[in-house]
This record gives structure tokens, C-alpha cells and sequence, in this order.
């Protein structure tokens, strides 16, 4: 069956089993989260720029775990086919004067290597 978004109005499908348990209310988790009042934190891709949105609860602990920074997982995965030149230079810092350290800030093990 079709049925409105609580929140913004667009048509979806949901079976009427949904609707009677009270769930077919929203189109997509952005809008129930909306409806839920939970605060939404919008990004930009970091692979194709696109804005996505997540609820700020679940982007703090996507952050801690390296996630939140792409819009899907195919974005995170062309990502990664990046040239490798660039993406190693992209973590060395190079500190000013002629004979200065170059500074590895990517991961590192338990040890610093």
C-alpha cells in the first residue's frame, strides 16, 4: 500500500502489517530520526561531495571508528582505489627548514611504527 511520509510528505510503500504496528510512518531513517527528534549532522562526501545526513548520536561513534566521512559504501570503496603515491604523501607532514623531520601522521601500531 502507498502511504505519506509523516515528516515530509512523499509517497512510499509499506505494507499495512507496518502501518498497524505503528512503523510505516516514514519514508527513510533520516526522516524517522527527524520525527524522532534526534539531531541530524550533515557532511560532504569526501569521495563525490554529495550531502548526506545521520543522526549526531551515531556520527560521533562513526568518527571514532574512521566511518562517517562518505556518503555509501561505494563512495569509501573508490576511495580507497585512489592512486597510492597520493595517498601515502597525503599522511607526511614535512616541518619547515632544510633539514627538518617528515612526520608520519597516518595509523600507526602499538608500538609507533
Amino acid at each position: 500500500m502507498t502511504v505519506n511520509c509523516k515528516i515530509c510528505n512523499t509517497p512510499f510503500k509499506t505494507a499495512q502489517h507496518r502501518i498497524d504496528d505503528g512503523r510505516g510512518i516514514y519514508c527513510s531513517n533520516a526522516c524517522r530520526h527527524i520525527g524522532k527528534r534526534a539531531a541530524l549532522i550533515e557532511k560532504a562526501c569526501e569521495y563525490c561531495g554529495n550531502i548526506f545526513a545521520h543522526p549526531s548520536y551515531q556520527m560521533r561513534s562513526m568518527e571514532k571508528q574512521g566511518g562517517g566521512r562518505f556518503c555509501s559504501n561505494i563512495c569509501g570503496q573508490r576511495a580507497k582505489l585512489t592512486n597510492p603515491n597520493e595517498r601515502f604523501w597525503a599522511q607526511v607532514k614535512k616541518l619547515p627548514g632544510e633539514y627538518s623531520c617528515w612526520v608520519w601522521t597516518g595509523d600507526t601500531d602499538k608500538r609507533g611504527y
